[in-house]
Order: structure tokens, then C-alpha cells, then sequence
């Protein structure tokens, strides 16, 4: 498997909704295996206070990103920690005191030398929008903004009540260009150009991408209204609005209890390969959030890796799985109950609804 996609700063914001992880999590858990990814990830899990957290990533940037989330949550209050990171706030952030506040957080040298120069490159502007992946969604945003036009992306922003905006899908929306955009859009030599840099997941799925992302978005426009989803909001937007939902990281509800689960963990850090980092704990894992990496498997692991970790998981121990275009179909499940059946409704309530998910449970004596 060729890791470049994962390499260097590709997320910053977040591309699946963990509050799906987060129902799933125990309370006070002893051991939580986390893919980085941008870190927004992994903050909500803190609020349901695990023992100890193991994060891995390939990116020696994502894990310094995933530090420096950490440790705003944990030095700064609510408003602060959206100001620092570029959420809509009631007072905004500039470069001079984002740089001040950065330089007083608690992080390792290197990590701090990385953030630091990735700050620097952006002026001490807020990150929440540079990673490469979200930059590519605002260019396919602009360009969609551009087909559907000021006036329709405007009434896009103001809906509240879901029926009326059903109303509106149904009687005023423009759905050839929408369908258009969404074809067009949707092509895997554009995805692979904009997003993925060559490096999509290879399609098993007997669908086509543009049946793919027109059923996603008649989903997400069935559930939600774009204010009520992050992932909406980015797509057509080009980044969060006011008053507009967020990622679970930026949810108030849960501010207070991801500042306690950061002090009562114990929080380790692993960079490279996964499997070789699980061979590294010490402790037996309780729940893993493996992200979408599960869809970049060559063919040698994408069959076997729930046995290749089994030895290190706990008895009842959940695995949450995110598939993108590409799912794992002959994966040995020996010793393993699947689960994905008993969460229909919390599956169905994720925000972005982009990714097939599974959830296994490791059987007790097996």
C-alpha cells in the first residue's frame, strides 16, 4: 500500500462524524485505539473519559495536529478553542494572539517546531480550513456555488424547519443542475485529481460514482437540512456558518467533559504502521476507531486484519468500520460477532453519510 495520500497535513477539519463513535464508547473505558486523522476525531472520545487512548497515524503532522487539539481543549476555554481553530465564534481570533496562545501550550519540541511552521506558512491564520482534502471541497464548492448561483445558495443557508425546505427541494430547488453538478462532480478522474492525488480507494462496489454521491446527498437532504450538517455546510458553503452545526469536537455539550477526559488519560501517541503499532501496547484494547484507512488495504490485509489484531483486543471489545467505495467483502469475522444490525438509527444520523460502516464485537473465550 502506498501511504502518500496519508502523508504530511491532509486533514484539519473532519471528514466523518464521531459523534456515531462517541455514542458507541463506554463510559471510563480502560483502552481506546484512535486513527488521528486531524484530531477532531479524537477529542469526543475524551469526553466519555477512556483510561488510556493509543493514537496512531502515518503522519508525523497529523499526530503533531492531533497534540496541538488536545491541548487547546485543555488550556482554553469553549469560545477560545473555536477562535484558535477557525469555528464561527462570537469573538474572532487574529494571527497575533493565536500565535501568543500557541506558544504557551504544553507540547514536545518537534511537534511544536512542525505546528509551528505549518502556522507560519498560514500567516497564524486558523487551520480549521488547510489541510489538503478541505481545501479541495471549497474548490468543488466554489464551483457549485458558481452553477447554482447567490440566490439559491443563500436560501440554502436560511432554512431552519426541515419541512420547508423539503418544500423547496421539491418545488424551487434546481435539480438538473444539481444532477449535473453531482455527475460531473462525482467522476473518479476528478476525485482522483482533487482529492486523492491518485491514491482513491479501489471502487468494489457495484454502483457508480455519480449513483453513489446522488444517493449520498438525496440521504443527507432527506435527514438534515445543510445547517444541520457540517459535511453539508462545507460542500456547499465552503466552510462552516453561523449558527450552522459542527463538527462533535466544537459542540458545547461536550467541551467540559473532553477538558476532564483529557486530565484523567492516560494518552500515548504512535506514528507509522497501524499493526505495527498495536504490537507496541503494552495494554489489550477495548474499542478501536479505525476510521476509512480500512478501504486503502492491499489485498493481503484487507482480508485479515481483524485476526491480525484480535490477539490484542479485550473480550466484547467493539471495532467501529468506516468503508469508502471499497469494502473489505471477504474479511475473516472468526471470532467475531457483527453488531452493525443493533445501531440502525445511530448509522442513519451521521452527517456525512459518505461511508458504509460495520461494527464487529470480539466474542468472550473465543
Amino acid at each position: 500500500m502506498s501511504h502518500e495520500y496519508f502523508e504530511n497535513l491532509n486533514y484539519t477539519m473532519a471528514n466523518e462524524d464521531t459523534q456515531l463513535e462517541y455514542t458507541l464508547l463506554p463510559e471510563q473505558t480502560r483502552h481506546v485505539l484512535v486513527i488521528a486523522g486531524s484530531g477532531s476525531r479524537v477529542l469526543p472520545l475524551l469526553a466519555k473519559q477512556p483510561k488510556r487512548l493509543s493514537i496512531s497515524d502515518y503522519s508525523q503532522e497529523q499526530l503533531a495536529l492531533t497534540k496541538t487539539r488536545i491541548e487547546t481543549v485543555r488550556s482554553l476555554n469553549y469560545q477560545e478553542f473555536l477562535a484558535f481553530w477557525g469555528y464561527p465564534t462570537e469573538h474572532e481570533m487574529g494571527p497575533v494572539l493565536r500565535q501568543e496562545i500557541f506558544h504557551r501550550l504544553d507540547l514536545p519540541l518537534k511537534d511544536k517546531e512542525i505546528m509551528a511552521s505549518i502556522f507560519k506558512q498560514n500567516e497564524w491564520k486558523p487551520l480549521l480550513y488547510k489541510g489538503k482534502y478541505e481545501k479541495a471541497i471549497i474548490k468543488l464548492s466554489k464551483l457549485i456555488q458558481t452553477i447554482l448561483g447567490h440566490e439559491h445558495i443563500e436560501r440554502l443557508k436560511s432554512f431552519d424547519d426541515h419541512y420547508k425546505f423539503q418544500t423547496y427541494l421539491k418545488n424551487d430547488f434546481p435539480r438538473l443542475k444539481w444532477k449535473l453538478l453531482v455527475t460531473v462532480l462525482g467522476n473518479s478522474t476528478m476525485l482522483n485529481a482533487l482529492l486523492y492525488k491518485g491514491q482513491h480507494p479501489k471502487k468494489n462496489i457495484d454502483i457508480t460514482y455519480s449513483k453513489y454521491y446522488n444517493k449520498m446527498f438525496e440521504k443527507l437532504f432527506s435527514i438534515f437540512t445543510p445547517k444541520e450538517s457540517f459535511f453539508l455546510q462545507l460542500i456547499l458553503f465552503g466552510g462552516i456558518i453561523k449558527d450552522g452545526a459542527t463538527p462533535y469536537e466544537a459542540d458545547p455539550s461536550i467541551f467540559e467533559q473532553m477538558k476532564k477526559g483529557i486530565e484523567g488519560c492516560e494518552i500515548d501517541y504512535y506514528q507509522g504502521d497501524l499493526f505495527s503499532n498495536i504490537e507496541k501496547l503494552e495494554n489489550n484494547i477495548d474499542f478501536v476507531s479505525f476510521s476509512d484507512i480500512l478501504s486503502y488495504f492491499p489485498e493481503d490485509l484487507e482480508e485479515v486484519y481483524l485476526q491480525k489484531i484480535k490477539k490484542k483486543l479485550n473480550p466484547k471489545a467493539l471495532t467501529v468500520h468506516r468503508y469508502y467505495f471499497h469494502i473489505n467483502r471477504n474479511l475473516d469475522t472468526s471470532g467475531f460477532t457483527k453488531m452493525t444490525e443493533a445501531y440502525p438509527k445511530l448509522i442513519n444520523k451521521e452527517k456525512t453519510q459518505i461511508y458504509i460502516i460495520d461494527i464487529y464485537q470480539r466474542n468472550p473465550h473465543v
